[in-house]
């Protein structure tokens, strides 16, 4: 195999072994002699070159590496007179022909440049990045020969792939979630969107080209639009609203949104929105207010009520005893009220147990809950994400009796997730 000798106009390792690699002065040293009034001298150069941080290397026409600075220990852990620019086998086979490439692009011409980038492989076995700007000097008296100025960049690569990585990472993420990321301009243009948005919305989104959609349930309406004026008016304002927006079945949703001005960001210019359909905790939060409305103005009203619901709604009494079960929890749990009254409650899992308690503990010292989301197990073995929100159960005269609780079946939307 052969590692040793010049690189051939056809690309190819010709030739005997190259010389030894020469220390300064050497070939291609500066000419010893008195120095010329007015010019750096040859010991300033030497100096200068000698100790830069950078590899200095000087090769004749075939290729072959006549002088190396001393930084190669530095660079690659290397004494300078050892021949590792004339040695083929320190470079990444991968990288070979790149160094070829650049040879014969340097040799195109007096003054020719190029920069090449390349693997070499250090004394301790690593490989390491390097970055060489070349010089065609042949026609310089002084020099005659290609000049490389060679820097390690391994950490400046290996931080500039870490981003990118991260880079495509959160756009991969970005493509994929169910949350809400859109901007738009001064102008009220919609300059970015996440594909969520669109799978929301619809080709509303792509039809728009100034001005609102047009999405915003009428009661929401003005809430929105003085929120979006008082964050366009200071940069850097931040303010979080819950509003309906019509999803493109026609179907309204709650979205929790944040809204930021970023107009002064050279890289957003614009008002910026994060949202999230938090639909189920709000109409569970809802739906309690009014089971302990119903239940305080009339238990017939309060039994439509709760009979009707399309939410899974129970009740616990004070002895942790189901008291109230309706139709919607029969389809959600694949229990029937008869199997259940009077009995614990039994669609709580082992491992969500101490979970549970913690929440049963809690709404007996009068607190309550929306929106939690928990996974249950129905008899059939199947499981199911549910969104649960929780409160005390108040009689007429306001003395607790247990706790009040309305569940929504959220496992498509988790499964989506």
């Amino acid at each position: 195999m052969r590692t040793q000798g010049d690189l051939g106009n056809d690309g190819e390792t010709v030739g005997g072994p190259a010389p030894a690699v020469a220390p300064w002065p050497g070939p291609g040293a500066f000419p010893p002699g008195p120095d010329e009034p007015g010019t750096p001298s040859a010991g300033w150069f030497r100096a200068l070159v000698q100790h830069s941080h950078d590899v200095v290397s000087v090769s004749d026409a075939k290729g072959r590496c006549v002088y190396v600075s001393p930084a190669v220990e530095t660079l690659l852990g290397y004494a300078p007179d050892f021949a590792v620019f004339n040695d083929l086998s320190f470079i990444h086979p991968d990288d070979h022909q790149a160094l070829v490439d650049t040879h014969r692009e340097v040799m195109s011409g007096p003054g020719a440049t190029a920069v090449v980038e390349y693997r070499m492989r250090a004394a301790d076995g690593s490989w390491r990045t390097i970055e060489s700007r070349v010089a065609n000097r042949l026609d310089d008296p002084v020099v005659h020969g290609l000049v490389a100025n060679s820097r390690d960049v391994t950490a400046t690569r290996a931080a500039e792939n870490a981003l990118r990585r991260s880079e495509d990472r959160l756009h991969a993420l970005l493509q994929r979630s169910t949350d809400f990321v859109m901007v738009w301009d001064a102008d009220d243009t919609v300059t970015y969107y996440t594909p969520s948005v669109f799978r929301f919305i619809g080709d509303r989104i792509r039809e728009q080209d100034g001005g609102e959609l047009g999405i915003t349930h009428p009661e929401d309406r003005d809430r929105v639009v003085e929120t979006i004026a008082r964050v366009r008016a200071t940069v850097g304002s931040v303010e979080t609203l819950r509003f309906r927006c019509r999803r493109f079945d026609g179907e309204y949703r709650w979205l929790e949104t944040t809204l930021r001005n970023l107009l002064d960001d050279d890289d957003v210019r614009g008002i910026v929105l994060n949202a999230h359909d938090v639909t189920e905790q709000v109409e569970g939060g809802l739906a309690l207010q009014e089971m302990n409305e119903a239940l305080r103005r009339s238990s017939a009203t309060m039994k439509a009520i709760v009979d009707n619901s399309p939410l899974a709604i129970y009740a616990l009494d004070l002895d942790n005893k189901v008291s109230l079960w309706n139709p919607a929890c029969e389809r959600l749990y694949g229990v029937t009220a008869a199997e259940t009254m009077g009995r614990e409650v039994g669609c709580v899992p082992d491992y969500q147990r101490e979970r549970f308690e913690w929440l049963r503990d809690r709404i007996a010292e009068g607190q309550t809950f929306s929106g939690v989301e928990s996974r249950t197990r129905r008899p059939d073995g199947k499981e199911i994400d549910v969104s649960v929100s929780a409160a005390p159960l108040l009689t007429e005269d306001g003395v607790q009796a247990g706790m009040l609780i309305v569940c929504a079946d959220i496992t498509d939307r988790k499964e989506a997730e």
